[in-house]
């Protein structure tokens, strides 16, 4: 392995994890000039008509789709980013934007006899989720490098996401067991990065 020269503090990556759910996930890393950490931002855009499992509890709302993430990393390196492979930890915060179709229920009563309508109404939702990062950073020549990268994090459940979640996670329980109301889910993300450096 070649040592990086120090004047390369750019550094630009796509997940390629990312591309089995169809989505174009690009980082970018600012690395200070004492290799010890790097401040980035990300960006993904997803391609799926409609959410798929990776995205599991995307999946359980009615239509739904991922539209796309943009996020900030901060990462330190304990032994400075150098020649070879070199181990980070970090944080991320991550936002995600989806649509779904909320349900809509309507009661009319005429004649002493209600009857009930259900219709669909296309809304927008979003996750805000912070994480903790980590991973390995290796080079494979003076410009090229491989990264990888797993997060965990948790996010909050707001506004007609929460309520529509909870309402579809409840539709088959039985009638003897109290109702699920989730306020948080956990939240995960994996990368391996091909990237280049300059």
């Amino acid at each position: 392995m070649k040592k990086t020269q120090s004047g390369k503090v750019n550094y630009v990556s796509l997940n390629s994890l990312a591309l089995y759910n169809a989505d174009v996930s690009v980082f970018y890393e600012h690395i200070t000039k004492n290799k010890l950490f790097g401040v980035g931002v990300m960006g993904a855009y997803n391609f799926n008509l409609n959410t798929t499992l990776p995205n599991l509890f995307l999946y359980a709302l009615q239509n739904s789709k991922k539209n796309y993430d943009i996020g900030a990393t901060f990462n330190f390196y304990p032994g400075e980013l150098n020649e070879g492979t070199s181990i980070y930890i970090g944080a991320m915060i991550k936002y995600t934007n989806f649509s779904f179709d909320k349900i809509i229920s309507d009661s009319v009563t005429n004649s002493n006899v209600t009857s009930v309508s259900i219709r669909y109404s296309k809304t927008t939702g979003g996750q805000f989720a912070p994480f903790i990062t980590g991973g390995t950073h290796t080079f494979l020549n003076d410009h090229f490098y491989l990264r990888t990268l797993i997060g965990i994090g948790v996010f909050k459940l707001n506004g007609d996401f929460k309520k529509e979640f909870n309402s579809r996670i409840n539709k088959n329980s039985k009638s003897n067991t109290p109702p699920s109301n989730y306020n948080f889910l956990p939240k995960m993300y994996l990368g391996i990065n091909l990237g280049f450096n300059f």
